[in-house]
């Protein structure tokens, strides 16, 4: 009898750890890039956004016809399988970007407005659509959109500081170079005449 309750016992804790392990790994970081020229290194995996966030990264497969991020809320459950019995359902993307054509190498992919999807936690998904081949992918997760922030916690925010205006240095005149050469002034008006007689108007 001991056995049999010690048996079950065992085989009770065995399923709650499998359950357990599941569970925790649906919600495992995800963000370790296989090929550094496709990658995702900002926002990392555990992190908090809100508003509009720069993602960054690199997108530079040869061959590459354009690029995207996506988004979706992360599953805290497995996905629930097909009615017909198939693969299970998982659940739809949704764009972050528009698709671009240009080669990224550490530096911005796009800008995501997280103010489209309630708070929560997602994972984000870099995109790149390869000619002749099949689309490659790289994911981070979780990420938690953080908006409605509560009334407990301070958000910092950046305060703009006001320009010193420097006040313009007076410049001293420069004095002149001393002129050595002589000159001679008039202290009385000339009385310089056209002719002899004070009856000639007076040139200087």
């Amino acid at each position: 009898m001991k056995q049999r309750l010690v048996l079950l016992l065992i085989l009770a804790l065995s399923s709650v750890l499998l359950v357990s392990a599941q569970d925790s790994s649906l919600i495992a970081p995800i963000g370790e890039p296989e090929d550094p020229n496709i990658a995702i290194s900002f926002p990392p995996p555990v992190y908090v956004v809100r508003d509009r966030v720069e993602v960054r990264g690199t997108a530079n497969l040869s061959n590459m016809s354009n690029y995207f991020i996506e988004f979706r809320p992360l599953a805290v459950e497995p996905a629930a399988p097909a009615a017909d019995g198939g693969a299970p359902v998982e659940p739809p993307w949704f764009p972050a970007t528009l698709p671009n054509t240009g080669a990224v190498i550490d530096n911005i992919l796009g800008e995501w407005n997280t103010s489209t999807a309630p708070d929560g936690l997602y994972e984000i998904r870099l995109t790149i659509n390869v000619t002749g081949g099949q689309p490659q992918f790289f994911r981070v997760s979780p990420i938690r959109i953080e908006n409605n922030v509560p009334d407990f916690i301070e958000v910092a925010t950046a305060v703009p500081t006001q320009a010193v205006v420097q006040p313009r240095p007076t410049l001293a005149p420069s004095p002149t170079a001393f002129d050595s050469n002589p000159r001679v002034t008039a202290l009385t008006d000339s009385n310089v005449r056209r002719g002899d007689s004070t009856a000639y108007e007076v040139v200087g």
